[in-house]
């Protein structure tokens, strides 16, 4: 594994000097901007490339650190509020299932012994 690391890197390395090497001779050959003067198209102008994304304009950032709390502690209070009722719900429903399930039962008890009349031991075979 320390191979693969090694040879990773090293290719890595070559990899940013060779593109380096060839930015380098771009800007010798024809300048930095603003006097720029290659006509290549797009991204196969290293200078061009490299100044995508343009982080030399003013993205508006405060000079100190602004934080909101009150979205946050509302966010969370709506989170606690949903959990609450999903509770709720999860217990009517369980709630529901477990008397339909109980109704359910009882009513197949009274036909098995409807149906096998005195033979005790039939009823509870089938039950």
């Amino acid at each position: 594994l320390t191979g693969q690391k090694w040879t990773w890197f090293t290719n890595l390395r070559e990899k940013f000097k060779s593109d380096l090497a060839a930015y380098r001779t771009h800007v010798d050959r024809f300048g930095l901007p603003p006097n720029h003067s290659c006509r290549a198209v797009g991204k196969h102008c290293p200078v061009r490339a490299n100044a995508d994304p343009d982080y030399g304009d003013d993205y508006g950032f405060t000079p100190l650190p602004e934080y909101c709390h009150v979205a946050v502690t509302q966010l969370v209070a709506q989170e606690e509020k949903n959990e609450e009722r999903g509770r709720q719900k999860t217990e009517e429903t369980t709630t529901a299932g477990v008397d339909a399930k109980l109704k359910r039962d009882t009513e197949r008890a009274a036909a098995i012994r409807v149906h096998y009349g005195a033979k005790v031991r039939d009823v509870a075979l089938a039950n």
